[in-house]
């Protein structure tokens, strides 16, 4: 069933493609003039990422079809030089898209690999390193965590949408884990210890509600995300009750994901440090009151620390 979309939401999604677009030209500009390779390529592949998912979630078919194919090939040249020919093709490949996000006919020669890497003749551009690519946590077994890169679990019954959210966190530096029912995810929560969950209210086996109720009977307290096209009231405050952490109404753009999750991360420690320190005050003096003046007192301290506080990850 095709979904009504928000002429607003639309409208935001164009002009926030329209600075990726801008993005993934500068960034390609700089590779060009040989200045800082890395990042620079990491900018356009990340401009690319979320116009493709973006665009999809929109029914801009055609648009996130051209983008795709435009990001296969700029991720082919990873490990590889990027000749002049080459930039300017991803160039021209950039100002279609811009024509497709107007709604303007146009067209475009898409080439495969092959043709790519024979564009220029062998004439390389001051890029002369090669470059590192992003994290893709759908090509390889994720394995258990052992840094700081901040895992999250997706549950959606829908595969499609399923590698969307994917693709739009997975771009953004977050390790992403996706499940197509709340079995799955479950089974693997002690493995991976996600620190935010993203889930589709309803889902085969159980709903979202009840895959909530089941994380938290655990004692489980990552923040857990809901995505749905049509968010009940009742469900809401069902979702709340068992300590949601936000909603999000399909469809969705990329930055509205990435923010919302981002903020759920940066938020979790925090909340979870207030809360014990809460509980462990209330234990010891066994007064509400004393346990509310030293909670006071706790947030005083954290006033007078917030620039230090302002340098870490809280």
């Amino acid at each position: 069933m095709d979904l009504e979309i928000d002429p607003l939401l639309l409208e935001d999604f164009k002009i926030e493609a329209s600075e990726l677009f801008e993005e993934a030209e500068d960034s390609l500009i700089q590779i060009d003039k040989g200045e800082n390779l890395e990042s620079s390529f990491h900018k356009a592949f990340r401009a690319f990422h979320s116009i493709k998912g973006g665009s999809a979630i929109f029914g801009m078919g055609e648009l996130s079809a051209h983008v795709h194919k435009l990001e296969d090939l700029f991720e082919s040249k990873r490990d590889q030089h990027i000749n002049k020919s080459q930039i300017d093709y991803l160039l021209e490949g950039i100002d279609v898209g811009r024509s497709l996000l107007r709604g303007e006919d146009t067209s475009f020669n898409h080439i495969d690999n092959n043709a790519f890497n024979a564009l220029g003749n062998g004439d390389t551009t001051p890029a002369t390193q090669k470059f590192s690519q992003p994290k893709d946590a759908t090509k390889t077994k994720p394995k258990k965590k052992d840094d700081n890169t901040p895992i999250v679990f997706i549950l959606e019954d829908d595969e499609d949408q399923n590698n969307l959210l994917n693709e739009i966190l997975s771009a953004h530096g977050f390790e992403t884990h996706t499940y197509l029912t709340p079995i799955e995810a479950l089974e693997e929560i002690d493995i991976f210890e996600p620190d935010v969950i993203l889930t589709d209210l309803k889902m085969p086996e159980m709903t979202g509600v009840e895959f909530l109720k089941k994380l938290r009977e655990t004692g489980y307290d990552a923040p857990v995300i809901f995505l749905s096209a049509f968010l009940e009231k009742k469900v809401i405050l069902d979702a709340l009750n068992y300590g949601a952490f936000n909603f999000l109404e399909k469809p969705y753009y990329p930055s509205i994901v990435q923010n919302i999750v981002e903020m759920a991360y940066q938020l979790m420690y925090p909340i979870v440090f207030l809360g014990s320190l809460g509980f462990m005050f209330s234990t010891l003096i066994k007064n509400g009151n004393g346990t509310a003046v030293a909670m006071a007192l706790i947030g005083v301290a954290l006033l007078i620390m917030q620039d230090a506080l302002e340098r870490t990850q809280w």
